[in-house]
């Protein structure tokens, strides 16, 4: 039985090499240590990420933007794009929707991002809110930045 958190790196490690089909533009796709996905559209790099906010529903729209942008920043790209996935419990009430939706549209008005859309519901597979983030930022091809270093933009 696995435990709550992330999961074992040898289990992940395993699970992400199933990464569907191959795209040369895709420099860095699914990688264990690498936080955002790059993909080469030209004269740039567009910096991709993923990441769910569920460690709190304090301020959990701006967490969700905040998560995800910093990713995408430390690969030196400047965050653009973002959607979100919200997921709410049963008997969440409206005004609880509108707090979240209004921290993001908040927060991304502060740092210069679109929000570009998203999927949002009520079920009962959650017992709290859970916001899932999907940042896109641009970087110039000479300023990536990724943790393997300037050569680790294959996969």
């Amino acid at each position: 039985m696995l435990t709550l958190g992330k999961l074992p790196i040898d289990l992940l490690k395993t699970c992400i090499a199933g990464s569907g089909a191959r795209d040369s533009r895709v420099l860095i796709g699914p990688r264990f240590g690498e936080d955002c996905a790059v993909i080469d559209i030209g004269e740039q790099y567009l910096i991709t990420k993923t990441d769910p906010v569920t460690f709190t529903t304090e301020e959990i729209g701006w967490y969700a933007v905040h998560v995800n942008a910093n990713d995408v920043a430390t690969m030196g790209a400047r965050p653009l794009w973002f959607q979100t996935c919200l997921l709410f419990p049963a008997n969440t009430i409206e005004t609880e929707v509108r707090h979240v939706f209004a921290q993001i549209d908040s927060t991304c008005r502060q740092l210069g991002i679109a929000v570009t859309g998203g999927h949002t519901e009520v079920t009962n597979a959650v017992t709290r809110p859970v916001v899932i983030g999907d940042m896109h930022g641009l970087v110039a091809k000479d300023r990536l930045v990724t943790s393997g270093g300037p050569d680790q933009t294959t996969w």
